[in-house]
C-alpha cells in the first residue's frame, strides 16, 4: 500500500465502533512488538507477539526480514486493540492493516411461517375462483332453484 502507520509517541490504540473477528497488520520494527486485542468491557482477548527483537532489513536480528505478519482473532468479537513497541514510540510502523467484520445472520422465516402464509394465500385464491363463478351462474341458480 502507499501509507504506513507509525508509533509517534506510544503505542497505536484503535476502537471498532462494531466487534470484528480479527485484526491483522505487516510490522517492521525495532524492538518487540505486541498486538493486544480487547473486547467489549475491556478484557484482554487475544494477543500476539513479534517473533524477533528487530526486524529491519539491514540490522534486525538473524533470519528476520521486514513486513512481518502479526494478527490475532476472537470469536465474542474484538471491540479495541493495542500495537505496543517501545512506550515512547518511533519504533513500528503497520502497513496493511486489515479486519474481518462479525458477520450478522439473517434470520431464515420459519417454516411454520412459510406453511400459513401459502395456506392463507390458496384459501384467498380459492375464494375468489368461487366469487367469479357465483358472479357467472344465471340468477335462478344462485338461489338453488
Amino acid at each position: 500500500g502507499v501509507n504506513v502507520v507509525f508509533d509517534e509517541g506510544g503505542p497505536i490504540n484503535g476502537t471498532f465502533s462494531t466487534p470484528v473477528l480479527t485484526i491483522s497488520g505487516f510490522l517492521t520494527y525495532t524492538v518487540p512488538v505486541t498486538l493486544t486485542a480487547f473486547d467489549a468491557i475491556g478484557n484482554v482477548v487475544a494477543s500476539a507477539t513479534s517473533a524477533f527483537t528487530s526486524n529491519l532489513a539491514l540490522s534486525g536480528d538473524s533470519g528476520s526480514s521486514p513486513n512481518e505478519f502479526l494478527g490475532v482473532s476472537f470469536a465474542g468479537g474484538i471491540s479495541s486493540f493495542t500495537l505496543r513497541g517501545d512506550s515512547l514510540g518511533s519504533s513500528l510502523t503497520l502497513d496493511n492493516f486489515s479486519f474481518t467484520p462479525v458477520s450478522t445472520p439473517i434470520p431464515e422465516p420459519s417454516s411454520l411461517l412459510l406453511v400459513l402464509v401459502g395456506l392463507l394465500i390458496a384459501a384467498g385464491v380459492q375464494g375468489m375462483r368461487r366469487r367469479k363463478i357465483a358472479q357467472a351462474l344465471p340468477p335462478a341458480e344462485h338461489n338453488g332453484n
